[in-house]
């Protein structure tokens, strides 16, 4: 390449950057090229020639020209800043995390390091140290909408609900006129289950021109929420006519129908319309599959995923994990260990690639692999529900003695009768009460997707915001009982659930209504660390069947090779609460009763 002097290579910098500018990008690459910008010794081109890459949505070709901008300019927070984004953009957290900590290091106000740091710790599965980080900035004074914004959906994903209203509340209290903050308002009053307030911020971000179909999705969920179903479908068609691939609004549109009608076609049509011209979309095929799954076809489900795969050149990692899960749950460990394989491939560090890895050695009867998986995970977050739920079911099939200290039945799964709170002279009255909101409640025909209900309906239940005078009575009712739980857990042995405290908070709660041959599969509870059952009515006891709708514990939800049977129940009693930790497997057995049976269920986590 012919040698050019200082003038030569100012011009072509200069006129790379007008060209950049007005995003000629093709020219200004172009002209980059002659002048060989990517090994410059002058840290302006290199760094130019990696924007344009990363504008041109090719990020892994950014790094190499940013490392020697950032090598030629050490001091440069743009350059890390751009080099931080371009590893985000390519999936590599680890380098990005160390890119956006050098921006911070030469320039810690740089709000938009801070949210860059905060992804990749995100996509590490580190949400709890990135808002920590961002609480503290916003503690500081900081009223920056990108800071707010991200912090909201981080503490979402925790389940920090209350703090995520906080926050978005402060960015509209900065900026009353944005749409965007609106609009996240309304999100996080919906997710609160406070409908009416999310229904008045959702339309107030539209008027601010926050038109777009995730701002609809807010308005249909809180729609449905509020009663409104005739007008929730309205707004889900009117997602769905501007945006035919949006999966998210599928997903929820195709949920609502299912379970207004229990029928599966009714349910689907909108999603198989969409994919009739979109053939192998992973995205909505995963929401196919869901519709699928749920209502009983694990065979249809599994072959819209493998459809999907085929024809799916970017391997899409929602729809691999979901592909092995199936697999798992049909038996299919062949299949399971070549899909999962793809992922492990791509993400080997990452949680939900090792759950399944995790659930395949159980699967297969490698249960000291599933325990060496689990343990890992357990290493990393003590408080990791779903890793320490296999780490038990690998000690049981080991026959670890450990298995019975861990699931002490007789201590840590406890049940307490409800006295009537404040205002009802007997819980009787107090229970009919209850009943008769909670069934007014119950506005649908079958189970929604993701939950562990088969054959019946549940509705949720926020009692921080939910001010029902019944629903006020049942939080004071389950005060003390829980209490005396975590009294009981503390005294049993603390390591065994690390954190846990004196004080709490609830994490969620729901009612189910079950219909005769109604059951709950076998699953833990996540969100949690203590988890409940409170019976509200029942149906009568099946002498034929002396278990019927009992509470059964120790039957994993996963497949494992020897099978596990339950080994602990516990008979239901109207009014009677039953706790224990959300990290043991538990499910019902099936009753066969005409009559139905009606539960509220409730996740306890530390108050920290």
């Amino acid at each position: 390449m012919q040698q050019l002097n200082a003038a030569d290579l100012e011009e072509a910098y200069l006129r790379a950057t007008h060209l950049y500018q007005n995003d000629q990008l093709i020219e200004a690459e172009a002209t980059l090229r002659r002048v060989d910008a990517a090994n410059s010794d002058d840290h302006r081109l290199p760094a130019l020639a990696g924007f344009i890459h990363i504008r041109k949505g090719e990020p892994e070709l950014a790094i190499a020209p940013l490392l020697r901008a950032c090598q030629l300019s050490p001091k440069t927070p743009l350059y890390f800043q751009a080099l931080g984004d371009a590893y985000l953009l390519t999936k590599d957290t680890k380098n990005a995390e160390r890119a956006f900590a050098d921006v911070l290091r030469l320039d810690r106000n740089l709000v938009a390091a801070l949210v860059g740091l905060c992804n990749a710790l995100a996509l590490q599965d580190r949400h709890r140290e990135a808002v920590d980080l961002m609480r503290a900035r916003i503690k500081r004074g900081d009223r920056n909408l990108l800071l707010l914004s991200t912090c909201a959906s981080f503490e979402t994903a925790l389940n920090d609900k209350l703090e995520a209203l906080e926050t978005t509340k402060l960015a509209v209290g900065a900026s009353p006129r944005s749409g965007s903050a609106n609009h996240n308002l309304a999100a996080s009053y919906g997710d609160l289950l406070m409908y009416d307030d999310a229904i008045a911020y959702a339309r107030t971000a539209m008027e601010l021109g926050q038109t777009s179909p995730i701002t609809w999705l807010v308005m249909a969920r809180a729609l449905q929420g509020a009663g409104r179903i005739s007008e929730a479908e309205a707004a889900y068609a009117e997602i769905l006519r501007a945006a035919p691939d949006f999966a998210e609004a599928h997903r929820d549109y195709a949920q609502l129908l299912w379970m207004k009608t229990a029928d599966v076609n009714i349910a689907s049509q909108a999603l198989r319309a969409s994919l009739a011209t979109r053939p192998g979309h992973p995205k909505l095929s995963l929401a196919l599959a869901k519709v699928l799954e749920f209502s009983g076809d694990l065979p249809a489900a599994r072959a819209t995923l493998e459809t999907a795969r085929s024809l799916d050149a970017t391997a899409d990692l929602d729809l691999i994990t979901a592909e092995t899960q199936y697999a798992l749950s049909a038996g299919d460990t062949v299949a399971a260990g070549a899909v999962l394989s793809i992922l492990l491939a791509r993400q080997p560090d990452v949680p939900r690639a090792l759950y399944l890895a995790c659930d395949l050695a159980l699967a297969t009867g490698d249960a000291q692999r599933a325990m060496d998986i689990a343990g890992r995970l357990l290493a990393r977050d003590t408080g990791d529900i779903q890793a320490r739920a296999r780490y038990v079911t690998a000690l049981r099939l080991l026959n670890d003695p450990k298995y019975v200290d861990v699931y002490a039945y007789d201590a840590l799964v406890k049940t307490y009768d409800l006295e009537a709170p404040k205002g009802w002279s007997t819980l009787g009255e107090f229970l009919a009460d209850l009943k008769a909101v909670l069934q007014e409640r119950h506005r649908f025909k079958t189970h929604p997707f993701d939950q562990s209900l088969r054959h019946g309906r549940q509705v949720p239940i926020n009692f921080y915001t939910d001010k029902h005078p019944v629903i006020l009575g049942l939080a004071k009712a389950l005060d003390a009982p829980i209490r005396a739980h975590l009294q009981t857990a503390l005294r049993a042995e603390n390591i065994r659930m690390p954190g846990l405290s004196k004080k709490y908070k609830f994490s969620g709660a729901w009612s189910v209504y079950l219909n005769s041959s109604g059951y709950h599969a076998n699953h833990i509870h996540q969100e949690g660390w203590i988890s409940s059952a409170l019976y509200i009515d029942l149906p009568p006891e099946e002498p034929a069947n002396p278990k019927s709708g009992w509470l059964k514990f120790g039957q994993p939800g996963i497949k494992t090779q020897p099978d596990l049977e339950a080994d602990h129940w516990v008979k239901p009693k109207v009014g009677r609460l039953a706790l224990f930790p959300s990290y043991m497997w538990h499910g019902t057995e099936p009753f066969t009763s005409e009559m139905g049976r009606l539960t509220v269920a409730m996740d306890v986590q530390p108050q920290k």
